[in-house]
């Protein structure tokens, strides 16, 4: 019903929302005094995004993204500790002077990261390639970027089914099974194939979309041509 709902937008429309929401999940403007706040916003941002991922998709689409999303966070935490605990310097923009705004600060790039992907995620499951074709030459370009970007997402899909029934891609029987010691190093393991798969499919279908492209180009040319005739 939701996907429905935001199907029938219309597409300058939610081009400037999704726009207008990336503006407000970065810190433009924010000095060190306000980041608590910035940071509650965002987290309550994320949260409503997030929400709207689950229902425009399914809970268990949700549970995979905020897996692999906790999983890269394991990284990242690895990395960040160290610096926020230094005399390092986090960005060059905003003067952060005490441990808990440079903890807020580095917590809220995961949460913008979370925040774009479910964003990314509804804007794409709610707009056609077909869509873009108003645009003219520029349109048909855009249709077959999206189209090659629906292929990629396809294939993951399926790669990831080809896991589970080989037994390669681990099965969580409850939400508290993600955050299981073995359930985390599996999905690693996986993660690392899904990732791989996902660019080399990205890679093969790129020249396979711009042939599609200049055969329907081809196509339009000449069916134009018989019109005027």
């Amino acid at each position: 019903m939701v996907r429905n709902y935001l199907k029938s937008i219309d597409l300058y429309l939610k081009i400037m929302l999704v726009l207008l929401i990336n503006y407000l999940l970065y810190p433009f403007m924010i000095d060190d005094i306000h980041l608590r706040t910035y940071f509650y916003r965002l987290a309550a941002m994320t949260v409503f995004i997030v929400g709207m991922y689950g229902l425009i998709f399914s809970p268990k689409a949700v549970m995979l993204m905020l897996c692999l999303w906790f999983l890269g966070n394991l990284y990242y935490l690895a990395v960040s500790i160290p610096l926020i605990y230094s005399s390092a310097t986090l960005t060059p923009y905003m003067h952060l002077s005490t441990v808990i705004n440079r903890w807020l600060y580095a917590l809220s790039h995961p949460l913008r990261w979370l925040a774009a992907l479910a964003l990314g995620s509804i804007f794409v499951g709610s707009i056609s390639p077909i869509e873009f074709l108003r645009w003219g030459n520029v349109g048909l370009y855009m249709a077959v970027f999206f189209r090659m970007i629906e292929n990629a997402i396809q294939n993951l899909a399926n790669t990831r089914t080809a896991l589970q029934i080989q037994g390669e891609w681990p099965e969580a029987q409850s939400w508290l099974s993600y955050f299981a010691p073995k359930f985390i190093l599996k999905s690693i393991r996986s993660c690392i194939a899904l990732v791989i798969i996902t660019y080399r499919n990205i890679l093969l279908w790129s020249p396979k979309a711009f042939v599609h492209f200049h055969i329907l180009q081809g196509t339009t040319q000449d069916f134009g041509k018989g019109v005027e005739q």
